[in-house]
């Protein structure tokens, strides 16, 4: 329950984030490559491939800082409540 809580409020943060500033492809393509099992590979422009990795990285601190630790510490509180 508390990492579904603390996913759903950094994804929706960053739809916020991202939708705010007129980057909708980006939070759809983010979205879309965390729901599904196999990360769409099709060809991207460089500035569409930044943009994602600097989505991925920003969701990083928002869970970082919902949890108070660092990444590796985050990853394995959100791990283990979600088994």
């Amino acid at each position: 329950e508390w990492a579904r809580e603390v996913l759903e409020k950094a994804l929706e943060r960053m739809n916020r984030e991202l939708c705010s500033t007129g980057r909708q492809e980006v939070w759809q393509r983010l979205e879309s490559d965390l729901v599904d099992e196999t990360p769409q590979r099709e060809a991207q422009s460089g500035a569409l491939r930044v943009a994602l990795f600097r989505a991925r990285r920003r969701l990083r601190d928002l869970i970082r800082e919902q949890t108070g630790t660092n990444t590796e510490e985050a990853a394995r509180l959100l791990g283990a409540a979600l088994v």
